[in-house]
Order: C-alpha cells, then sequence, then structure tokens
C-alpha cells in the first residue's frame, strides 16, 4: 500500500470509529443518566435528613462528600439510608 492510499482510507477509518463510538456512548448514556439523577436525589435525601435530624435534636448528621455522593450514586436512597443508620451507632 502507498501513502496516497492510506491517506484517502483515513476519513473512512476516522468516520467508522467515531460512529462505533457514539453507539456505545448512547447504549450507556442510559446508565449515566441514571447514575447521575440518583446522585443528584441522594444529594437532596441526604440534606433533608440532617435537617430533619437536626429539627428533632437527634444529633444525627451525614456529611455530604465524594465517598456519600458515589455511594448514593451506585446504591440509590436505600444507601441514604443506610448512611443514616450506620450514624445512629
Amino acid at each position: 500500500m502507498d501513502l496516497t492510499m492510506l491517506q484517502n482510507m483515513l476519513p473512512i477509518v476516522v468516520v467508522c470509529a467515531l460512529v462505533f463510538f457514539l453507539l456505545f456512548l448512547r447504549s450507556k448514556s442510559n446508565l449515566l443518566i441514571r447514575l447521575i439523577l440518583r446522585t443528584v436525589i441522594g444529594f437532596f435525601s441526604i440534606l433533608t435528613g440532617n435537617v430533619i435530624c437536626a429539627y428533632f435534636s437527634l444529633g444525627l448528621f451525614v456529611g455530604v462528600n465524594p465517598a456519600t455522593l458515589l455511594v448514593c450514586a451506585i446504591l440509590g436512597l436505600p444507601g441514604v439510608v443506610g448512611m443514616f443508620l450506620l450514624g445512629m451507632l
């Protein structure tokens, strides 16, 4: 193969790679959207739980940091409840 033929094939290879990449992202975007949604809901659930615990003077507080947000993203609301239950120990 000479250099001209390789140069002519490069746009075709790039377009094919781009199509495969976009198809891969499309199939994974649903998972990414669910993780982001669970993280946001978990964040507000932690804040709400902290306000409720402060209102009733329970002395229970769950901090908002990357680790707790990761638990919220993976486990969702059961993860938030679990963190509050662990805080009671």
